[in-house]
């Protein structure tokens, strides 16, 4: 590629950044806001309008400083669909967004007794993949790839290291997807605290993305870090394990007294009903409002332990702010207050950073994931990908 092209292609990528958000912005306003010349500008917004990811549709107006108002240029929502795959330990979700992040289409299925065997829940994916696209009546050629999530240990490759929950070791999932629905589509495999935080990235402003912690409580509590609107990976891709944190004295050969084992859903076992789905139970413990006694003093101690856990990743990472995700979140309502009180007299009156609840729902690690695709076309283009 010459220096050309590529100067044209990133200013195209600095474009579409700039109407990430749904902003509506004329070629003079790029201009402006690029810091180029009006036809470098032209330039760029051509090529956005020949692959159709922006539009000028009518009635959209730019919100011009000095003049006649003149026609904005927008992402196109129907510029591009992505696929989002999520594995749960009771449950398999498909959903399909366009650009502007919006759920067209959403398949689930309970995992079923075959949930430990890689190879069929890989041919349940890409079955449910084919599934959300027809619901949503779009063909695979406009799919610009899949992502799929997973409650485990996944490395820079998309390879699934460990995934305890399904039994999983070292599973190439990302290469049984592309063999079944083929070499072309572009398949990308993450952890689900992570893609939930993609998600939350990619529906946030930036001021809300440029520094929080997602806390990501399930079945297990998974956790990624964000910096700058980016999620901080690590070394081998596992940075932000906050659940797998080992909160007791000593760690030794026998039980491991985790975050996720002290505070997680196996707290709330004795107030689930014996077969009840777990995801489901504790969304309806949440919501059945209890006061009896035994229930509020287990969420005193629950509240005392989240609060060593938070305390632990404040002091290790001062994230700007916290956001809580996950069926076990929506518990956190009842114990904020105590939390908040427990953290201010830890950090000895220093204020404790905000925590919040997100408002994504059981799909929010699928949307996530689907957003891992989304986002390569707002990165901008570099010389070792070309």
């Amino acid at each position: 590629m010459n220096t050309t092209t590529l100067l044209r292609q990133i200013n195209a990528s600095r474009c579409l950044r700039l109407l990430r958000g749904g902003r509506a912005l004329s070629r003079s306003e790029i201009a402006r806001e690029l810091n180029v010349t009006r036809t470098t500008a032209g330039n760029a917004v051509k090529l956005l309008l020949d692959e159709g990811l922006v539009w000028e549709p009518e009635g959209v107006v730019a919100a011009a400083r000095i003049g006649r108002p003149s026609v904005g240029l927008s992402l196109n929502p129907s510029g591009a669909f992505f696929v989002g795959l999520s594995i749960e330990t009771t449950a398999l979700t498909a959903v399909l967004i366009d650009l502007s992040m919006a759920a067209l289409a959403t398949v689930v299925e309970p995992l079923g007794p075959d949930g430990r065997d890689v190879d069929a829940v890989a041919a349940r994916l890409a079955a449910m993949a084919d599934s959300v696209m027809l619901k949503a009546g779009r063909r695979r050629g406009r799919i610009r790839g899949v992502g799929v999530s997973i409650p485990g240990l996944v490395d820079r490759d998309g390879l699934i290291k460990s995934a305890p929950f399904l039994d999983w070791r070292n599973v190439d999932l990302r290469g049984r997807l592309r063999a079944s629905l083929g070499a072309g589509v572009e398949v990308r495999v993450c952890n689900d605290a992570v893609a939930l935080a993609r998600a939350v990235c990619a529906t946030a402003g930036e001021a809300d993305t440029r520094e929080f912690l997602m806390v990501l409580m399930s079945e297990g509590i998974g956790s990624a870090f964000v910096r700058q609107g980016q999620v901080v990976e690590g070394a081998n891709g596992y940075a932000g394990e906050l659940g797998q944190m080992v909160m007791a004295a000593t760690c030794g050969q026998g039980r491991r007294d985790t975050f996720q084992l002290l505070a997680g859903h196996r707290f709330f076992l004795p107030f689930v009903a014996p077969g009840r789905p777990v995801i489901e139970a504790l969304a309806e413990l949440a919501e059945s409002g209890s006061t009896a006694p035994e229930f509020e003093e287990a969420l005193q101690l629950w509240a005392e332990r989240l609060t060593a856990g938070f305390l632990n990743a404040i002091r290790l990472l001062d994230p700007e702010r916290i956001v809580l995700g996950g069926p076990l979140s929506r518990l956190f309502p009842r114990v904020a207050d105590r939390v908040r009180a427990n953290l201010f007299e830890e950090l000895l009156g220093v204020q404790a950073p905000p925590i919040t609840v997100c408002a994504f729902g059981a799909e929010g690690a699928a949307v996530g994931a689907a957003a891992t695709i989304r986002e390569d076309l707002f990165a901008l283009p570099t010389i070792d990908e070309t």
